[in-house]
């Protein structure tokens, strides 16, 4: 991972180049193997990533209790509309053979009651199939594992070559790795980061470390005088 300070390809590469720089035969040395290729990422890349993955998760979390609480509100209010409505029913009754005008008065609220209820019904249905549809398995970011990297693997040597350009160094020199840190870190990975991309619609924005050195470098630059 690159695009902060204290990285390993500031320790393993820049960090040896900027001191060679300052040196008068301006070479450095390096642990790595010829064909040694790497997955990189910047670490925005890597967060956005991350954010991706857990808006997604959250969302669905979201969903599951929104569902559930408007189905318990809806549940918990249908014994007050019943009620109401065979108050007002009987209410009805009771008002129909004396007070025309009460019993045509009863009988709106009736009927604005049983609206109601009716309407109720259909929340109360709705809200089932909300309800049974986000109990449906975890979502599908749950439980799988992203990997975080540029869609191309990056050559060693490339990466190397665009350092000395950017440094002002005239070369460099390749070691045998020997530690068994050193061998993991010079050793080629292939794999393709597509399930950010199909689950999360993940996409790395910024530029590799080859195309972009121009720019890690200066920044590396900055932030070493920031540390003065």
């Amino acid at each position: 991972m690159y695009g902060r300070s204290q990285s390993f390809v500031a320790s393993y590469i820049l960090d040896l180049a900027f001191a060679a720089s300052k040196t008068q035969h301006k070479t450095f040395e390096t642990v790595g193997d010829e064909d040694t290729r790497w997955l990189t990422a910047h670490q925005d890349d890597v967060a956005e990533l991350y954010v991706r993955v857990g808006e997604r998760l959250d969302s669905s979390r979201s969903f599951l209790f929104v569902s559930f609480v408007s189905f318990v509100s809806l549940v918990s209010l249908l014994p007050i509309a019943s009620l109401l409505s065979s108050l007002s029913f009987v209410s009805f009754l009771s008002f129909l053979p004396f007070l025309p005008i009460l019993s045509f008065l009863s009988f709106l609220f009736l009927l604005s009651f049983l609206s109601f209820l009716s309407l109720l019904f259909l929340l109360f249905f709705i809200s089932i199939l909300f309800f049974l549809t986000s109990l449906r398995p975890g979502p599908a970011c749950a439980g799988q594992v992203f990997l975080a990297a540029n869609p191309q693997t990056e050559r060693l040597r490339d990466i190397l070559d665009a350092v000395t350009r950017v440094s002002g160094c005239k070369g460099y020199k390749l070691v045998k790795a020997e530690e068994p840190y050193d061998k993991a870190w010079v050793s080629t990975l292939n794999a393709r980061p597509s399930l950010g991309a199909a689950l999360a619609g993940w996409y790395p924005k910024k530029m590799s470390l080859v195309d972009g050195m121009d720019v890690y470098w200066s920044s590396y630059l900055a932030s070493k005088e920031q540390k003065k």
